[in-house]
């Protein structure tokens, strides 16, 4: 079984991004410095990288924040830490094991859940939640959908109709 390492790091400054932005296997417009936005003191950034050290997984999340029930907006929990972004490399995705011959010989990784994890680890105390999926209609948010089910955490819907993305808690 693969083992991941992480590191955690840390934005300076606004217009600098701490990850690799040079590496194609992520979204750009999330950890460019564009996508990771102003410096926040209660932001944490982290990389998940293979023991020979390939960068296989990010996350960012937010600490100190209130869940509200995504149809009363009832509060939900107060100080939780918000998984706002985690996403693995392009060529360890679950659906990369169904598309490309060569990767479904493979047995999957589990990058994501090794990832989701080590999160969890790092926050022992603190509920956590996760807004997953967004705009049904693609394939993306489909697959993200499929994995946040497959955490085991509690699973609360958003209003019926509604395009908001449901919503994902793992209580402590």
């Amino acid at each position: 079984m693969t083992r991941l390492t992480h590191q955690s790091l840390q934005q300076l400054r606004d217009d600098v991004s701490p990850f690799d932005e040079t590496n194609p296997g992520f979204s750009s417009g999330w950890w460019g410095y564009a996508g990771l936005g102003r410096v926040q003191q209660r932001r944490q950034l982290y990389t998940f990288a293979e023991e020979s050290g390939e960068e296989v997984a990010r996350a960012r999340l937010l600490t100190g924040e209130t869940v509200y029930h995504p149809v009363s907006s009832k509060v939900l929990a107060r100080h939780a830490t918000a998984v706002e972004r985690l996403e693995v490399h392009v060529e360890f995705r679950r659906r990369s094991h169904f598309n490309d011959g060569a990767a479904a010989l493979q047995p999957p990784r589990r990058y994501g859940t090794k990832t989701l994890r080590q999160l969890e680890q790092l926050h022992p105390n603190s509920t956590l939640f996760a807004f997953a999926g967004g705009d049904q209609a693609s394939e993306e948010a489909r697959d993200a959908l499929k994995f946040w089910h497959s955490t085991g955490w509690e699973f609360i819907p958003g209003p019926d109709g509604s395009r908001d993305a449901p919503l994902f808690v793992l209580w402590r």
